[in-house]
């Protein structure tokens, strides 16, 4: 049958369906409906929207009567969004028969759930009453970020301040002593680089444990992509090196917290859903719902992407214009960029098109700082809304500021420096920044009052009045601080008189791979001397037993340093160390983050020996026993599925140099756990490896090395690169993954003679020539007198069926070879069953916990062959 006769089938019968029970089929969106039309039996990612019964009139009155501040107003906005969305979600829930296990995520910052479902339940739920609409998760999706890189480059410039700073009269509120201090800012972007100077003291994660400071999508640990598009817009809204005085950002001393949604390749897009639930964060950083000094003050959106109409339903009265509704009620002043798509007639993007009400969303033009007419930049996307709208309310976008030539913080290779970018990326976070130095002014203004002020004071320009343009104009930060002070009486600038600072923690020896305790060393930063008998100290690693230390007596100088008593470091994985200073004396000190430091490391974790990773049980390298070095912070091992040794798609550790976004000549390390020796000396490294070689010309290596000295000293005991490494003979492909088992080489290794009780780490590295990806899997170190869990493969070619795999109980297995003996490791190699086979095929696993394990059988022809089993 054709497609065309196949496509035609399937609308027929979805039309029979839709004239029975389907009857409600306005509730589906378009998507959905053409979907059920050629695939009526699938399973389908879907939102089901509830009802907005979110009456933010009624709250806005209840908050303002009782006197809430702003910075309060999210704790109320979120108890009410909770209650109400979670109401209608247990009807739903309820009435639809929905299986909580098919939940992917119930949103509460609009009334979303997001679930698998079938083609009957869809049907299902199209009958419950509460449900409003039900659409494709991945509908609405977020393109990459678009900026362009202007012509002039300038690294630093000492004591510098740039023109699009001055040009949005930001010193007129320095002057006034407003510099941001106090403030947060969300750098909602492609990620952020946190140890760039120009904003390395402005990050909140050196007091703050990470789960509080960033919302990880892409990179576990903070970082920026190669575009350092993120750090760039975050430089613009704080941004100032202190060695130079180089002053490239508004709300210099504001802190930012960040996350890192937005990327720069569109086969990588995300959905809108999955943006939501880094807003949702956004509102409730520390997990606290009764705390708010978590919460950021401004979110600065240099994203969006080019408007199609299908997406109007739900940016326009649907979940995307709800979300931001409700981070403005939460007292959060949210900015995003108009687009790059300009100079046409309504071209303004996703979601900053959107209008409900003059300054939600609020919409942010480019135009040229460098020319005193501040003309509009020819990439500006243009209004007029694309939302149903008439009058002020259809103008887009909101305001204009610099975004042409823009000159702010990037990282190039492991280099941090400066680089021009324009576009509405760089305009947004000049606002961003304004937005900072105002609620650090006005603390009990609104949101929206914050955005009303920028937006009425703004200075017209291009045509009189406001046009889709210019907006309303070029914003201005002394006219919105006078515009405000009409209605509020300004706070008094923080000055910090007295201000107590953990600037640094070191450990006072070199922390080693094999080392299990350190001293800590906290070096302070005060501003006067102190008498230590007012201080004492609460150290630890976050989430373990915490220790308080004295400080003795005498006094602490502004810039001393103690040394703390040692500590016993609790397991292996990524670590967050704290120390934090209790004051118990007169003073009143005005800021107490800076009080605590964190500081961050990985500890490798320790095994016996035979050891055996196969990389199953190992959800993320960051949390393992294994440690990788990524030099550059941008690309190194990392964990994906591919074709194993075993014939079936696995876990494995790979390297992908395809895809490296840096330039040649980089390492990348992978070290394995301290490995101890007792009364083993002759031992073997064996593991598997794929890789292809594009052309001779890439000159991609693979080195191996051991220490027996906890990384002091490493002694090479493989290395191959190009030809030599090549595993495969199959054809090209420039994004190399294993093809079947013929692609791995297995490689055993006779390593230096170790003395008993030392520990030995095996190091992998890799070479990168921007060649092909490489493959690591199933690394074993063992003494072969004493037997190895990977002696299977060097004789595999007896047929062996294992049943059922997997398996909770009984373990079949049937070959034509006779079985002599079986043998059952754990993932770390160590033997936990063995069994003596007389004519049995099959053996009892109740004994043995849920995990992965390698069971041994040995052949009466001598062969030994290796099958991984799964124990439920």
């Amino acid at each position: 049958m054709s497609k065309f006769w196949m496509r035609l089938c399937g609308i027929v019968l979805f039309l029979v369906l839709a004239n029975s029970s389907f009857s409600q089929d306005w509730k589906l969106s378009n998507a959905l409906q053409e979907e059920l039309a050629v695939r009526t039996n699938s399973e389908y990612q879907i939102l089901v929207v509830g009802p907005n019964w979110a009456n933010w009139d009624s709250l806005n009155l209840s908050v303002r009567s009782k006197g809430i501040s702003r910075k309060e107003r999210a704790k109320y906005v979120m108890a009410y969004l909770k209650d109400i969305h979670k109401k209608s979600q247990d009807i739903i829930i309820k009435e639809g028969n929905i299986d909580r296990d098919n939940i992917e995520h119930t949103f509460w910052i609009t009334n979303v759930i997001e679930l698998k479902a079938s083609t009957e339940k869809v049907r299902e739920l199209m009958a419950v009453g509460e449900v409003q609409s039900i659409q494709l998760a991945d509908e609405i999706k977020i393109a990459p970020v678009e900026f362009e890189k202007s012509e002039s480059v300038q690294s630093r410039s000492v004591g510098g301040i740039e023109p699009g700073i001055e040009a949005v009269n930001a010193r007129f509120l320095w002057n006034l002593g407003y510099t941001g201090k106090g403030q947060k800012v969300l750098n909602f972007d492609t990620g952020v680089w946190p140890d760039h100077p120009a904003i390395s003291e402005n990050y909140l994660g050196n007091h703050k444990p990470l789960d509080e400071v960033w919302f990880p999508y892409d990179k576990v640990i903070p970082g920026d992509k190669g575009s350092s598009h993120g750090t760039h817009t975050n430089g613009t809204c704080i941004g100032l090196d202190r060695s130079t005085n180089d002053t490239i950002g508004i709300a210099y001393e504001s802190m930012f917290i960040a996350t890192d949604p937005i990327v720069s390749n569109a086969a990588d897009i995300r959905t809108f859903p999955n943006i939501m639930r880094g807003y949702e964060w956004a509102l409730n950083p520390d997990g606290d719902s009764t705390t708010t000094d978590d919460i950021p003050d401004v979110i600065n959106n240099s994203w969006g992407r080019t408007f199609d109409s299908i997406f109007l339903p739900e940016v326009c009265g649907g979940i995307v214009e709800n979300t931001l509704i409700a981070l403005e009620n939460a007292g959060i002043v949210s900015i995003h960029s108009a687009g790059n798509s300009g100079p046409g007639s309504g071209t303004v993007g996703l979601p900053a098109g959107s209008n409900p009400s003059l300054v939600n969303n609020f919409a942010v033009g480019a135009v040229n700082a460098d020319n005193p007419s501040y003309l509009i930049a020819g990439f500006s996307s243009r209004g007029p809304s694309y939302c149903p709208s008439s009058g002020a309310l259809e103008i887009k976008p909101e305001v204009v500021a610099p975004g042409v030539n823009v000159r702010s913080a990037v990282r190039n290779g492991s280099d941090y420096t400066y680089d021009n970018y324009q576009g509405t990326s760089m305009a947004a976070p000049h606002v961003s920044g304004v937005s900072l130095l105002l609620t650090e002014a006005f603390p009990n203004a609104t949101a929206e009052e914050i955005k009303e002020a920028l937006y009425y004071s703004a200075v017209d320009l291009g045509d009189p009045g406001e046009d889709n343009t210019y907006g309303r104009g070029m914003i201005d930060a002394e006219a919105a601080y006078n515009y405000l002070a009409q209605n509020y009486t300004p706070s008094n600038p923080q000055t910090n008189s007295f201000d107590i600072s953990i600037n640094e923690i070191t450990p006072s020896n070199e922390l080693s791979l094999c080392g299990d305790s350190f001293s800590p060393v906290i070096h302070f930063d005060n501003t006067i001397t102190i008498d230590k008998s007012d201080l004492s100290v609460t150290y630890g690693f976050y989430g373990s037993a915490e220790m308080t230390q004295s400080i003795g007596t005498g006094t602490l100088q502004q810039q001393d340093s103690i040394v703390l008593d040692p500590i016993q470091i609790p397991s292996s994985g990524y670590l967050e160390f704290y120390a934090e200073v209790v004051y118990s004396g007169s003073n009143q000190e005005m800021n107490t983050v800076n009080n605590t430091r964190f500081i961050r490391f990985k500890k490798n974790g320790n095994s016996g020996l035979p050891y055996l990773e196969t990389f199953e049980n190992i959800d993320e390298l960051l949390n393992s026993s294994w440690v990788k070095n990524d030099e550059e912070d941008n690309q190194s091992w990392e964990l994906d599925s591919a074709l194993s040794t075993t014939g079936t798609v696995n876990r494995v550790a790979t390297m992908q140099l395809s895809s490296y976004l840096t330039g040649s000549g980089d390492r990348d390390f992978l070290y394995s756990p301290a490995l101890r020796v007792d009364g083993q000396n002759q031992l073997h490294l064996t593991f598997d490896y794929s890789y292809q070689l594009k052309f001779s010309g890439f000159q991609d290596s693979l080195i191996v090395a051991v220490s027996t000295d906890c990384e002091n000293s490493f002694q090479r005991v493989f290395e191959r690169g190009a030809e030599d490494l090549n595993s495969t003979d199959k054809t090209l492909q420039s994004d190399w993954t294993p093809q079947d088992t013929s692609d791995w080489e297995h490689v055993n290794i006779s390593l230096p003679q170790v003395a008993d009780g030392e520990n030995v780490i095996v190091r992998f590295e890799s070479y990168n020539e921007r060649g092909n990806n490489i493959y690591l899997d199933n690394v074993e170190v063992f003494d072969p007198a004493q037997g190895s869990v990977g002696q299977s493969r060097t004789s595999n070619s007896t047929a062996l069926e294992v049943f059922p795999n997997p398996v909770e109980t009984m373990l079949n297995w049937q070959s034509e070879e006779k079985v002599l003996e079986l043998r059952i490791f754990d993932i770390t190699g160590r033997a936990v069953l063995t069994k003596a086979v007389n004519d049995e095929q099959n053996l009892s696993v109740s004994s043995l916990q849920s995990g992965t394990y390698i069971v041994l059988f040995e052949m009466q022809n001598g062969e030994s062959v290796r099958k991984r089993i799964v124990v439920r």
